[in-house]
Order: structure tokens, then C-alpha cells, then sequence
């Protein structure tokens, strides 16, 4: 059994130093290189980065398919509902809410089950670039663990809506 990759990630100033990618930089790659399904488990997103919204779109162009959870109990601000909103008119785009008595604060993106990152930052201007925020980029089977996860959870929210997006 092979071992997984794994890499620091971090934004900010402070924390950004040798042997320390950035978070923006390493993500943006992760999406170049998806090829068959993305998952996204967020608390919270924001307009910018624009490259992260262009790049999503980019790959719903090429029928790949993204599984994007929010929390509900935030208000997403107008610009935020616009860009879904507009992301939501690709068949192979699925947004769920999450609802719960307890907050989704999961901030995890994962990439065919090959690839993944897993740390404190939303995907916003401020996760990943101004906060200092820290995070792991994992490759190999935890990433496909991390999969199964986000799977389960759409599951759930897939059966609550009574549709089935999987």
C-alpha cells in the first residue's frame, strides 16, 4: 500500500514561509487537475476569489461533476447567490444546504477521491489569502476516505430532498 502525499498549506503573511505553499495556489492547481468529480463541504464562500469561480465553471464546461455543500444558517450575500445561481444551471452541478441543529464548519474540497484539502479556511478572499488560515493537502486513500465522507453526508441532504444527485 502505497503512502499518502501530504503537504502543508497556509495564507497570511505571518504563516506563508519556505517548505509552506499557499492554499489559493495549491487549490487552483488541485482544480486544473480534476477529471471526473469535485466535492466541495464549505461553512462559508464569498464572490472572490474570482479565479476559484472562474476555475469551477471552467470544469462544469467540461462535464465534470461538483458536489458544492453550504451551511444554511449564514446569509450568503447577494454577489454569492448570483454566482450559484448561475453555477446551478449546469446539469452537473449539485448544491445542497445544509441544514442541521448543529452548523456545517467542514471547510474540505476533494478531487476524483485522488486529492484533497482540508483546513480552517473558507473560500473566500480572506481564507485564502489575507487570514491565516492553515491547512493539508492530502493525495492518495485518506483522500478517498475524505470522499466517502462528503458522499455520506450529500447522501443524507440528497434524501431529505428527496432527489438523488449521486
Amino acid at each position: 500500500m502505497s503512502k499518502d502525499k501530504i503537504l502543508i498549506l497556509s495564507s497570511g503573511d505571518i504563516l506563508v514561509e519556505e517548505g509552506v505553499i499557499s492554499i489559493e495556489s495549491k487549490l487552483l492547481e488541485m482544480l486544473e487537475n480534476t477529471e471526473n468529480d469535485l466535492y466541495i463541504l464549505m461553512y462559508t464562500v464569498s464572490s472572490k476569489p474570482n479565479n476559484f469561480w472562474m476555475k469551477l465553471e471552467e470544469l462544469l464546461q467540461k462535464k465534470i461533476k461538483i458536489f458544492f455543500v453550504l451551511e444554511s444558517s449564514l446569509e450568503h450575500n447577494d454577489k454569492v447567490m448570483e454566482i450559484l445561481d448561475k453555477l446551478k444551471r449546469y446539469d452537473n452541478f449539485h448544491l445542497y444546504f445544509y441544514y442541521g441543529d448543529y452548523p456545517l464548519h467542514a471547510k474540505l474540497i476533494v478531487s476524483d477521491g485522488k486529492r484533497a484539502i482540508l483546513g480552517s479556511a473558507n473560500i473566500s478572499g480572506g481564507g485564502l489569502n489575507q487570514n491565516h488560515e492553515i491547512a493539508v493537502y492530502i493525495e492518495g486513500g485518506k483522500a478517498w476516505i475524505l470522499k466517502k465522507l462528503a458522499k455520506r453526508l450529500i447522501r443524507m441532504l440528497s434524501n431529505e430532498n428527496n432527489s438523488s444527485n449521486l
